[in-house]
């Protein structure tokens, strides 16, 4: 239908897509009436996923359309990298069934949906493209769902051989026998389309287009193709929109976009659980059984094996809560028992068994893992590595382990555990001292998993101090301490006896082959599992991914996925919480304006965190910042602007008006860093941290005078959160410089004083009062609120540390 050229509008100074007639089309009076109808039917139909037609243009003897101009790619080149996972392909088959809406509405039919046709942009947003195909439908349809006319592009002309309406592979059965179609041949390419997005193949093949067309009217879709996780109302949906007889297809293509954007529930449990209700807690805990078939099956899919599968839910009551920031579920090696963290306990499955048990001697524990046999279970709490047998009995203290960051039990009889800056760790079984792995220092490790040698180890190394999403998979020598980068952007890696190294990116699950001989992957990565739970991450978690294999290849999983909803809370000093709002969303950073009406919060969407407002009273909420922040965002002292860190890998501070107009205007411009800004008091100027790889800082931006900024504190500890006194005089932050444990303390500001200790036992993200003579803090790995009182006249009196309440879950 032409050829496409990008081009400039100097009118309207902005980039456009130019269709070009072809000059003998051109020359044809009835092509060039299907032309102008085409101009009219594309302008009618205003939608933001339906790529808009800004004119119909002639140069000399050129005619033209003047079409908007769609960064991205399309989805027929993110195929190429292989299937999408079933979040993000009902979600852009959610958008694409919008924009075919709104074309049916206005009587518009597309005829050759297809993914060269549909554009992804960066942002993730859908834009059908091409509706040079479609018509009016002029009538109606009549009793039989058949449209009375045939289509103007089917004239004498167009219907010599060779001219094909719509591409053969996406076309409905009817379209490819040349009936006359209706809105419902949209329909089935629809389904076509998503069941590619979803398998990664093409539904209909062959090796010419008459044999793509007979497959088209002949053959049936294997649905076995699919995810094995893909929920059956989905399935339903895709097996009635790929339905050969239009009479049995679904109808209405505004009915499928009502069905994807319902939210999908639960599967039903097949064992004696379904009594219980599955997803009274935050989420249910899920066991994939024989998922080294499910591995051989996405990596050699001639030899499918059936996968097994059922679900255990909580019992009524028992929570994850701050648990989930480390690893909280372990199977055992013989695929028998099932511990899990919740409630701030350990709780024992027996799998053949419906009881669950309360593990005594286990409250606050955190990263359960089994012994190779299976009779003993290891944990953390209480800022050491512990154990308690499988049958019950006193719980043995092993050795001290500050930051717990994931452990396993070797079958030389040793315990390897993560200590995320202070490197990896090994220590006797039986208890004793610990020694040293892997050195800390620069950049953080977790997950280790020593490999059948004896003498490798792998584990998970990211530079960032907060952010596991940059992390990498390392396997490192442990004689020479040589290290290697297996995979780039993946954590939780363990090595299965299949052969395969299995680990997460995100909330997907991938498996690759690889040679534990030579320390190298033997193929490409496929994903096999979509939907675990994993923490955020940040300084106080490490990304963790919840899921955990037996030697046998079972895997446990926990259900959830990146950045899990929470609520908005009022606490009390008692521990009493109400809501300040019914909305949930994926939120982090709350910084409530000085007068407390409005609260400024950073909400995860599609990625990508970005500064919300929510009005208190009138319960609106309104975003602030596009193109995401590094943290949080500071209020000005006259409520009139927020500064925050704007960027993703490279921050710099911007400032914007709280009332949402104006530009956000640059403060200051830092690259290779990650800038967290607070303002002063008195607005005189920003003290802002800065994170460069591993390390934290904390500077001093005037913004009066030369402006320029300087450290305030720096050492290889890092300094992080800091929060001034009401008066200026006094600053607060957190930082590991007296261990490995971070502690909170306080130092008058701007000078160089005696820093002072606040916090006894660790102690997170100090934060002043508004009257300067408290200063709370969390306490206990970030699960409880701590308050200790401060005097700052006549020298500075630091009183007990109180604790106030338990974070609510």
């Amino acid at each position: 239908m032409g050829e496409v050229y990008r081009a400039h509008d100097a009118k309207l100074k902005r980039d456009v897509a130019l269709k070009v007639l072809p000059e003998a089309f051109a020359n044809d009076a009835e092509r060039m009436a299907r032309f102008e109808r085409e101009a009219q039917l594309l302008a009618s139909l205003n939608h933001p996923n339906i790529a808009a037609i800004y004119g119909l243009e002639q140069s000399d003897n050129l005619f033209f359309l003047v079409l908007e101009l769609v960064p991205g790619e399309t989805l027929a080149e993110r195929l190429q990298r292989g299937p999408l996972p079933v979040s993000e392909a009902l979600e852009l088959a959610r958008q694409i069934s919008d924009a075919v809406a709104a074309a049916h509405d206005n009587g518009v039919i597309h005829r050759d949906l297809k993914p060269a046709n549909i554009k992804i942009t960066p942002d993730g947003q859908i834009k059908v493209l091409d509706f040079g195909l479609a018509r009016f439908a002029e009538a109606e349809p009549d009793a039989t769902g058949e449209g009375v006319s045939d289509s103007p592009t089917l004239s004498a002309h167009a219907t010599r051989v060779g001219v094909i309406l719509g591409t053969a592979a996406y076309m409905s059965p009817e379209q490819a026998r040349g009936r006359t179609v209706d809105k419902r041949t949209d329909i089935f390419s629809f389904g076509a389309v998503l069941y590619e997005m979803l398998t990664g193949r093409q539904l209909f093949k062959g090796e010419d287009v008459a044999d793509t067309m007979a497959s088209v009217m002949r053959s049936e879709p294997d649905f076995h193709a699919l995810p094995t996780e893909l929920h059956p109302r989905v399935l339903e949906l895709l097996s009635r929109c790929l339905e050969k007889d239009p009479k049995k297809r679904r109808r209405d293509i505004g009915d499928l976009r009502a069905d994807l954007e319902r939210p999908l529930e639960p599967l039903p449990m097949e064992t004696h659980e379904r009594r219980r209700p599955a997803w009274l807690a935050v989420v249910g805990v899920a066991l994939l059984m024989g998922v080294t078939a499910m591995v051989t099956w996405n990596l050699k899919p001639e030899r499918p094996r059936r996968i097994q599968r059922f679900e255990i839910a909580l019992p009524e009551g028992d929570i994850f809560g701050q648990a989930a920031r480390r690893h909280i579920v372990a199977l055992s090696p013989q695929g028998t028992h099932l511990v899990y963290a919740a409630n701030e306990q350990l709780h024992l499955r027996t799998l053949d068994q419906a009881e669950v048990v309360p593990i005594r001697g286990t409250e606050g524990a955190r990263e359960p893992f089994f012994s190779p046999d299976g009779q003993w279970i290891g944990f953390w709490a209480d800022g050491y590595l512990k154990k308690v047998a499988l049958s019950g009995g006193a719980v043995m203290t092993l050795c001290e382990a500050a930051n717990p960051y994931g452990a396993s039990w070797m079958a030389d009889d040793t315990i390897v555990f993560g200590q995320g800056p202070g490197g990896i760790w090994e220590v006797a079984a039986n208890g004793g001292e610990p020694r040293v792995l892997v050195a800390g220092g620069e950049g953080r490790a977790h997950g280790p998993q020593k490999l059948p040698d004896g003498k490798s180890l792998l584990f998970t190394f990211t530079e960032s101090k907060f952010d596991w999403d940059e992390a990498n998979i390392v396997v490192a020598n442990l004689d020479t301490g040589e290290r290697k980068t297996l995979i780039r952007v993946g954590r939780d890696a363990r090595y299965l006896p299949t052969g395969h190294l299995v680990y997460a990116v995100e909330s997907t699950l991938f498996a690759v082959p690889f040679d534990v001989g030579k320390l190298e992957l033997m193929g490409d990565p496929a994903p096999v599992l979509e939907g675990v739970l994993r923490s955020v991450g940040g300084s106080n978690g490490g990304g963790a991914s919840q899921f955990s294999f037996s030697q046998d290849g079972s895997l446990a999983f926990v259900r959830g996925s990146v950045g899990v909803e929470r609520s908005l809370l009022w606490v009390e000093r008692d521990g009493q919480w109400s809501a300040i709002t019914e909305r949930k969303g994926t939120f982090s950073h709350p910084r409530l304006s000085p007068n407390g009406k409005r609260l400024a919060i950073t909400i995860l969407k599609d990625g990508i965190n970005d500064v919300w407002i929510l009005d208190i009273e009138r319960d609106t909420l309104t975003q602030l910042t596009t193109g995401g922040v590094t943290g949080g965002a500071s209020w000005s002292p006259d409520a009139e602007w927020l500064a925050a860190g704007m960027g993703l890998s490279n921050a710099s501070i911007f400032r914007i008006r709280s009332d949402f107009s104006g530009l956000a205007e640059l403060v200051l411009e830092r690259r290779g860093a990650r800038v967290s800004p607070y303002w002063m008091p008195d607005a005189a100027g920003l003290i802002f941290q800065e994170n460069v790889g591993s390390n934290a800082e904390i500077w001093v931006l005037p913004l009066e005078g030369d402006g320029e900024p300087h450290p305030l504190l720096q050492s290889e500890s890092g300094f992080a959160q800091p929060s001034l006194s009401p008066d200026g005089r006094w600053i607060a932050y957190h930082s590991d410089v007296s261990g490995r444990t971070q502690k909170s303390f306080v130092q008058p500001f701007p000078g160089l004083g005696g820093r002072e200790q606040i916090s006894i036992d660790g102690g997170r993200s100090p934060l002043w009062s508004p009257a300067g003579r408290e200063i709370f803090y969390t306490g206990d790995e970030s699960r409880s609120m701590m308050a200790v009182a401060i005097r700052t006249e006549p020298e500075l009196e630091v009183g007990q540390p109180q604790r106030l309440f338990e974070w609510p879950d």
